[in-house]
């Protein structure tokens, strides 16, 4: 089989997908070009087989890379898919007989406004329920709500001081019922931090990242935090793109959590436990 590979002609659109995605291309076509040489009359000792396999590999790297950063509109479309991954992981486990049944879970937030009512609260005992043989470790940190108060002037029109006071009461709450509900099958570990985070999110087993981001708005030249409302991604380890954010996120929480805040312990304060539900 003869190929001119002067009569291969590269669309506009492939030559920009191959400065994006330079480095694993760059290898792609030298297999390729390997591989013409190797089924022409006079090509070279490279193996069919081998040459195709590297290219097969060539494209799932890319396919990978491609598929890193997907966009979610908001929390709530991304926490869809949050549930779904916690609950694959946990088949995958069942399907390779692994004895076991746990899941890693770790968020930094802001005041869990929207983790809690769409996630916490509501997905993880209905996980909890479905996978009986399950535990679940759950460390979360959060802004502390006296923190939030010194910024002084109201970030949004969310109340973010009395959403952290709401937290740390339903923390509080939940706890005894999944104690009681879910014995040791629910480490819940919760942590207040001073910041305000540029990224949140959650991380599932230290593999699968669903990151959003903090954003400002200036209505009247005032300024208003926005977070659950803006554009979530999805990333894991299968590209690099994917493992540079995870281990960014995961150095973050840990900071955040070993080195940077504050334990929540099992008494609040009688104006944290008088906050309106």
């Amino acid at each position: 089989m003869n190929i001119d590979p002067n009569q291969l002609i590269i669309p506009t659109s492939i030559i920009i997908v191959m400065l994006i995605f330079r480095t694993p291309i760059a290898e792609l076509i030298k297999n390729i070009n390997q591989l013409i040489i190797s089924v022409s009359p006079t090509g070279g000792s490279v193996t069919v087989d081998t040459k195709l396999e590297e290219i097969t590999k060539g494209v799932s790297e890319i396919k990978h890379s491609l598929s890193q950063g997907k966009p979610y509109p908001d929390s709530e479309a991304a926490f869809r898919d949050l549930e779904m991954k916690i609950r694959q992981v946990l088949e995958e486990k069942i399907k390779n007989k692994d004895s076991n049944l746990t899941v890693d879970l770790k968020l930094v937030s802001v005041s869990m406004a929207f983790s809690w009512k769409l996630m916490i609260e509501t997905k993880i005992p209905k996980i909890l329920d479905d996978y009986d043989s399950c535990k679940i470790n759950l460390q979360v940190v959060f802004v502390d709500a006296e923190y939030v108060k010194s910024l002084g002037s109201k970030l949004s029109t969310t109340d973010w001081e009395v959403e952290a006071k709401r937290r740390l009461v339903d923390i509080q709450k939940f706890k005894i019922i999944c104690q009681e509900k879910y014995p040791d099958r629910l480490d819940f570990a919760a942590r207040i931090y001073k910041n305000l985070p540029h990224w949140h999110g959650w991380l599932v087993n230290d593999e699968y990242l669903f990151l959003g981001r903090t954003d400002w708005q200036f209505p009247s030249n005032v300024p208003s935090l926005s977070v659950g409302q803006n554009k979530y991604r999805y990333f894991d380890n299968s590209s690099n793109d994917g493992e540079e954010r995870i281990k960014l996120y995961k150095n973050w929480h840990r900071y955040y959590f070993e080195f940077a805040s504050t334990e929540i312990g099992n008494s609040l304060p009688i104006t944290y436990l008088t906050v309106e539900s």
